[in-house]
């Protein structure tokens, strides 16, 4: 079986370029992102051995990257990437995501999970360990909250019942999960070794390309990053 279950993800290796300059460093660590896909099949009917042999050839092409299930798809799974800077990401971009052109071209899309179609079902995770601490979390999100509007009207980001546009906000007791937040889905979700950014539209896949969208979108993270750090 290629397809991992939800949980089951191999071991984790961090990709660095060899000159990486991109990446800011102030806290003293690489900001590394990490990229997840969710795919369905067009065809309602595709029998689950046709997702394990694409699963199959996307890890034996490519492997940086893993293929999961994910209890939210009916008829797919999700593809996640590991670890990366920006730098080394520009420096392997279009092996990075041949995965993408290779599903698209044997009748896979990203899922439609957003109220008016533009999706959300391309998150990013950033480095936890990259924020100076939950403040810096927060004035991050707070970056990203404040454009909100504007990404909303431009396509680049969605809302939806698993995407709300709202802060994060801490509880006492964990949930079943053992997750500490009132809400996890929301735009920002501050997560044990990451944050989560769940608001991006597929329009960053689909309208732009995989290298344009995800390049644009880790540019957009590392701008927020360095603009909520203070000095």
């Amino acid at each position: 079986m290629y397809i991992r279950n939800y949980n089951n993800n191999p071991e984790i290796r961090f990709l660095v370029a060899d000159d990486d300059t991109t990446s800011p460093k102030a806290t003293g660590f690489d900001l590394f992102f990490g990229f997840e896909f969710e795919f369905e099949c067009i065809d309602q009917n595709a029998h689950r051995l046709k997702h394990e042999n694409h699963a199959k050839k996307i890890m034996k092409d490519n492997p940086n990257v893993w293929v999961k299930r994910d209890g939210a798809l009916v008829n797919g799974f999700e593809v996640v990437t590991m670890p990366m800077t920006y730098d080394w990401f520009m420096e392997n971009q279009y092996e990075m995501t041949a995965f993408l052109r290779y599903l698209y071209d044997n009748g896979y899309e990203l899922a439609q999970t957003g109220i008016s179609g533009e999706g959300g079902a391309f998150h990013v995770h950033v480095s936890r360990d990259f924020f100076e601490d939950d403040d810096h979390i927060r004035r991050f999100e707070s970056a990203i909250l404040a454009e909100s509007e504007q990404m909303i009207s431009g396509g680049l980001a969605t809302v939806h019942p698993y995407c709300q546009l709202e802060a994060y906000e801490h509880v006492d007791e964990p949930d079943m999960f053992g997750s500490y937040l009132k809400n996890k889905y929301v735009w920002v979700r501050p997560r044990e070794k990451t944050v989560e950014l769940r608001m991006f539209a597929n329009n960053f896949v689909n309208a732009w390309g995989g290298v344009i969208g995800m390049a644009t979108a880790m540019r957009f993270i590392i701008d927020k990053v360095a603009s909520s750090y203070v000095a």
